[in-house]
């Protein structure tokens, strides 16, 4: 199980708990409700993504989430990733409004927003944690 702190500030720290301890409600995240009202995709996606930010530490607002039609384009090319020294991710929605849904649960977490505009067509969520060189 994993929890985010919220704090006001917006540095939001991802965490584990102790282990053995139980958490109540793991994934119920600033005012938007637990992800059970959500469709599977979108809650498997955000799960997917969560779990992946945990396992690499940092605050929310470390982390830039953004969408895209063509997330290798845009992670490398337009944002400056080092695809082998950065920290990124990206999953296909399978729509734009799921993909859309997804990234609004990052923002309002406290994730920064990408600088570029994402397509009609974007059905792909991406995240990478910020760096000296990426463009955000």
């Amino acid at each position: 199980m994993y929890l985010s702190l919220v704090n006001g500030d917006k540095r939001l720290k991802i965490i584990k708990p102790p282990e053995g301890q139980a958490v109540e409600s793991p994934w119920k995240i600033r005012g938007i409700g637990t992800l059970q009202n959500m469709p599977n995709t979108m809650k498997d996606t955000i799960k997917d993504i969560t779990e992946f930010m945990i396992a690499r530490g940092g605050y929310y607002y470390q982390w830039c989430a953004g969408i895209t039609s063509d997330p290798k384009k845009r992670l490398f090319v337009d944002h400056k990733l080092d695809g082998d020294r950065d920290v990124w991710i990206y999953r296909d929605c399978g729509s734009e409004t799921t993909a859309r849904e997804v990234e609004r649960h990052f923002l309002e977490s406290g994730c920064q927003e990408s600088t570029w505009i994402g397509e009609p067509s974007s059905t792909y969520v991406y995240l990478y944690k910020i760096s000296a060189h990426t463009v955000e």
